[in-house]
C-alpha cells in the first residue's frame, strides 16, 4: 500500500497560486491568465506519465466527462463552468520520486470564496490537527496585509499551535512574484522576508517556514526547456530579460533565504554548482527563482513516511 499525501495549496485572489502549481507540474496546466479566478477543485495525482489524464466531476461527484490528455484549454473551459464541481487529473509530478508515497497536489478557490461551502470543508480537513498533509499558503509579496488572509491565517496558527516540530513543518508559506521587487528600491531579506515574518507573527504563527519564489519565471523557464524551433525562440526572447535579472542580482537568489535542513540545501548547492560550471543561465535562474528549494521543503517533509 503507498502512502498517499496530499498538498493543500491555498491563497486569496491573485496571489499566484494557479502559476505556483503549473510551476511545479513544469507545464502550464491551470487558468492563469488576466482575471482568471479558481471556481473548481483540481487535484493532481502524480503518476509518473507524461500524458495528464482527467476525470471531471459535478457537483454531486458524479462523473460528466473524462479527457485522455487534458490541456490549458480544457481547463480553462471546465474552470468557467458552472456544472463542474471537481476535476481530478493524474500525471507527471516530475520533482517527486518515491517508491511508496503517492503526491497529489490540490488547488481549490480561495478560504475567501463563497461561490461553494465544499470548498470551505477541503480546506478545515486539510487544518485538521491529526491530518498528514501539507498547507502550502501561497501569498503575494506586494499584498501581504488584507484582511481575508488575516483571518485565514488565523486558523492557521490555531492548527499549528496543537502538536510540535513536525507538525508545524507540514505548513509552509510561499511568498510569490518576487521578481517584480525593484533592484534599485527593494530589499528582498528586510522589506520581503522580516516583513512576512512580522506579519505572520502578528497572526499568531511563530517561527513560519517561508520560502520566496518567483513562480511565473520558474514556469518560462520549464516551458523553455522543453520547447523547440520558434517556440523556445519565443519563450528565450520573453524570457531574457527576467533571467539576466535572477542571475546578476545576488537579493534575487531566493534559494539562499530558504529555510532547509543542510542536506537539503546540499542538492540545491551541488545543482547550482553544476549549472554555473557549464555555464547554464537558464538552470541558475530556475534555482535562483526558488521553486527548487520549495520542492525539496516538499520531498523532506515526505521523507519520513518513506
Amino acid at each position: 500500500m503507498k502512502k498517499i499525501i496530499d498538498v493543500n495549496i491555498i491563497a486569496t485572489m491573485s496571489a499566484g497560486k494557479s502559476t505556483l502549481v503549473n510551476s511545479l507540474l513544469g507545464k502550464k496546466i491551470l487558468p492563469t491568465h488576466a482575471g482568471a479566478c479558481t471556481a473548481i477543485v483540481t487535484k493532481i495525482e502524480d503518476n509518473k506519465d507524461d500524458v495528464f489524464k482527467a476525470i471531471v466531476l459535478d457537483k454531486n461527484n458524479e462523473e460528466i466527462v473524462r479527457y485522455s490528455n487534458i490541456n490549458y484549454e480544457d481547463m480553462k473551459y471546465l474552470n468557467n463552468s458552472n456544472k463542474v464541481g471537481e476535476v481530478d487529473i493524474k500525471g507527471n509530478i516530475s520533482f517527486i520520486n518515491f517508491e511508496n508515497i503517492v503526491l497529489v497536489l490540490i488547488d481549490t478557490p480561495g478560504p475567501n470564496s463563497a461561490m461553494d461551502e465544499r470548498y470551505a470543508e477541503i480546506t478545515r480537513k486539510a487544518l485538521d490537527n491529526s491530518s498528514e498533509s501539507i498547507i502550502l499558503f501561497v501569498m503575494d509579496g506586494g499584498t501581504l496585509n488584507n484582511n481575508s488572509q488575516k483571518s485565514f491565517l488565523q486558523d492557521i496558527a490555531k492548527s499549528m499551535s496543537v502538536g510540535g516540530k513536525q507538525s508545524k513543518e507540514r505548513f509552509i508559506f510561499v511568498v510569490n512574484k518576487i521578481d517584480e521587487y525593484r533592484e534599485d528600491d527593494d530589499d528582498i531579506e528586510k522589506d520581503v522576508l522580516e516583513e512576512t515574518r512580522k506579519f505572520l507573527e502578528q497572526t499568531g504563527i511563530e517561527e513560519p517556514n517561508i520560502f520566496l519564489v518567483s513562480a511565473e519565471i520558474a514556469l518560462g523557464i520549464r516551458r523553455l526547456k522543453n520547447a523547440t524551433g520558434d517556440e523556445k525562440q519565443g519563450f528565450l526572447d520573453e524570457y531574457r530579460y527576467k533571467i539576466n535579472k535572477l542571475n546578476s542580482n545576488v537579493q534575487f537568489h531566493l534559494e539562499k533565504y530558504a529555510k532547509l535542513p543542510a542536506s537539503s540545501k546540499q542538492i540545491i548547492d551541488k545543482e547550482l554548482e553544476a549549472a554555473i560550471r557549464n555555464d547554464d543561465k537558464i538552470e541558475q535562474a530556475l534555482i535562483h527563482s526558488g521553486i527548487r528549494s520549495l520542492e525539496e521543503a516538499i520531498k523532506n517533509y515526505c521523507f519520513r513516511f518513506e
